[in-house]
C-alpha cells in the first residue's frame, strides 16, 4: 500500500553539512584560564531506526580549539606571559539521538555520543604581559605537535532544531563537549597542564539532505 509522509519501515537517510562557532576553554580549575573562539565544520551521515524517532549519526568533523592561561616565565622570573594554544583536530563521532515529530515542519532533535578527536595542529603563542598590557617583544609561536596527544577522547551533548524546507532540512545546533583525556604530556608545563582537558559550548548551522 502506498502512502505519502515519512516511510519509518525502511528509515531515512540523510546527507548533513554543518559549521558554527565555538567558545572553548581548558577545564584546568587552578590557572587563570581565558576562553577562546573556534570553529567547527562537520559531514555527518544519519540514518533512522526503522518506524521509531531514534537516529543514528556517523560524524566527521574538523575543528579549532584552544585556550589562554596566564603563566610565570619561569620559576626565577615571575612576570606573567600570556600563553594561547591552538589545536586543530579531525574528529570522528557516533551518536544517537531523538528527532521528535518528524511529519511535522518543525523537528527538535537531542543526541548523545562519543567522539574520538586526532591531532592535526597544535601551536603555543607567548606574549609578555604587564598590567595587562605586551611589552617588550613581539609574540613567540612554538611547535608543540610533539608535545600534545595524538588521541582524544570525549563525548557530545547537543540539542538542535530542524525546519523541513521543500526535500531538504534546515537545522540549527547547540553542542556542548568535554573531554577525558589530557591534551598534553609530561613535558609541556608539566605542572600546571598535567590534568588540561578541552570544553566547549559551540552554535552550529546547516542542511541536511535525503538519500
Amino acid at each position: 500500500m502506498l502512502s505519502s509522509g515519512v516511510n519509518y519501515a525502511q528509515g531515512i537517510s540523510e546527507l548533513e553539512f554543518k559549521t558554527g562557532y565555538i567558545s572553548n576553554s581548558y577545564t584546568q580549575s587552578d590557572l587563570d584560564n581565558e576562553q577562546e573562539d573556534g570553529f567547527i565544520m562537520s559531514l555527518a551521515f544519519n540514518q533512522s531506526i526503522n518506524k521509531s524517532p531514534l537516529h543514528i549519526r556517523l560524524k566527521g568533523s574538523y575543528k579549532q580549539l584552544g585556550s589562554s592561561v596566564i603563566l610565570p616565565i619561569s620559576p626565577t622570573d615571575r612576570r606573567d606571559v600570556r600563553r594561547k594554544f591552538t589545536n586543530r583536530y579531525i574528529g570522528i563521532s557516533v551518536m544517537s539521538g531523538v528527532r521528535l515529530f518528524e511529519n511535522s515542519r518543525i523537528n527538535p532533535t537531542f543526541y548523545l555520543g562519543p567522539a574520538l578527536e586526532i591531532l592535526t595542529y597544535s601551536k603555543l603563542t607567548s606574549s609578555l604581559i604587564n598590567d595587562q598590557f605586551a611589552v617588550g617583544f613581539d609574540a613567540i609561536i612554538t611547535d608543540l605537535e610533539h608535545d600534545t596527544e595524538d588521541l582524544v577522547f570525549g563525548v557530545n551533548l547537543g540539542f538542535g532544531i530542524d525546519w523541513n524546507v521543500g526535500t531538504l532540512k534546515v537545522g540549527t545546533d547547540l553542542r556542548y563537549y568535554t573531554s577525558f583525556t589530557n591534551l598534553y604530556k609530561d613535558s609541556v608545563f608539566a605542572s600546571e597542564l598535567e590534568d588540561a582537558k578541552h570544553e566547549f559550548f559551540g552554535v552550529m548551522i546547516g542542511f541536511q539532505i535525503p538519500l
